[in-house]
């Protein structure tokens, strides 16, 4: 494990993401320099082993607010910088497959992710070219795209690559997303499902589930 509860590890200058490790307990962290009560999604990602994170109120660790659910991928959460700019996390390796096996991570905090786009006015992206896309957290409106220049009924896998969260993707035929083509949901890097162009060469993508970032290509 990493830092404790009376001495954290800062991560302020390190290298963003920062690979974190955990054992069977829990590693604890402090990530400075952030705007005053704006809210960061705080993520683990590569994970070798079962873990989660939770985001405290003080630097005494002793209040959480808010914690991740646990996963042997990826997860994350949204929390809240307090008055001088500064998260309190802590990485929790307890609920290892392996009991007290810990796992190896990357620790990340970025601005809360938004949706964007809209069933009426997905954003365009383009055809074999990476698009950085995000989605707010629960309780919001999902991601929509649109991606033209297909090759009319070619068949394509679309995936969601490098995620810092659980994610779902749809894949539609028609400009309303309504004539689903395929479904894929998260298990593991590569999230997606294959689908094949409309006729005019279209394709039109729904991102959903919990918030995060991702990599959205179509090949």
């Amino acid at each position: 494990a990493e830092g404790t509860a009376g001495a954290p590890k800062d991560i302020t200058n390190l290298t963003r993401p920062y690979a974190g490790q955990v054992d069977g307990t829990k590693s604890y962290y402090t990530r400075g320099s952030l705007t005053p009560g704006a809210s960061y999604q705080v993520s683990l990602s590569n994970l070798t082993e079962t873990a989660r994170v939770g985001v405290y109120s003080d630097n005494s660790f002793s209040s959480s607010t808010a914690s991740s659910t646990a996963d042997n991928n990826v997860t994350s959460i949204v929390g809240t910088a307090d008055g001088s700019g500064i998260l309190y996390l802590a990485a929790d390796g307890s609920q290892t497959y392996s009991t007290g096996s810990g796992a190896f991570f990357d620790i990340d905090v970025r601005p809360a992710p938004q949706s964007e786009g809209s069933i009426a006015a997905p954003v365009a992206i383009t055809l074999q070219t990476p698009y950085a896309g995000q989605k707010a957290y629960n309780g919001t409106s999902d991601s929509y795209y649109k991606v033209s220049g297909l090759v009319p009924f070619s068949s394509h896998r679309v995936t969601l690559r490098n995620r810092s969260m659980t994610a779902s993707i749809t894949v539609y035929d028609s400009p309303d997303f309504t004539h689903q083509l395929c479904y894929g949901s998260s298990g593991d890097y590569r999230t997606g499902c294959a689908a094949a162009a409309n006729y005019n060469g279209d394709m039109y993508i729904e991102v959903g589930d919990t918030g995060g970032f991702y990599s959205l290509y179509v090949p």
